[in-house]
Order: structure tokens, then C-alpha cells, then sequence
């Protein structure tokens, strides 16, 4: 699955995210993280982090997402 996959898969899921299961949703995050864990250094923007730890928190899924940014 290619990065450009991942996105459309995400933003077609954000435009019915009303008509999709939990277990949906969460292969979709998972597939995600599992990326961008994949790319070294991927700094994220301050409010991205919070986003997607706060989405990671609200499904009780993995752990913390944090970017290679300094601190």
C-alpha cells in the first residue's frame, strides 16, 4: 500500500465517517500509524501530534504518535 493509497483511503473515510464501523476505522488508523512509522523523521506539526494521539486515545489504540521534531 502506497502513501498516496493511505491518503485517499483516509480522506474518503473522513467523508463518511458517519457510515463506518469501529473495526473500519480503526484498520484504516492502524494502517496509517503502521506508515508513518515507516518513514524515518516525519516531523508532524505541533497540532497533527495532538490530532492523531487524541483520535489514538478516544479508540484506546496504540501508543503515543511523536515526531523526530526537537523539542
Amino acid at each position: 500500500m502506497t502513501r498516496l493509497s493511505v491518503a485517499k483511503e483516509l480522506e474518503n473515510s473522513a467523508d463518511s465517517i458517519a457510515d463506518m464501523s469501529r473495526t473500519d476505522l480503526q484498520i484504516i488508523l492502524r494502517r496509517a500509524a503502521l506508515m508513518l512509522r515507516n518513514v524515518a523523521g516525519l516531523p508532524l506539526e505541533q497540532a497533527t501530534e495532538e490530532a492523531l494521539n487524541s483520535i489514538a486515545a478516544e479508540l484506546k489504540i496504540g501508543g503515543r504518535f511523536h515526531s523526530d521534531r526537537p523539542a
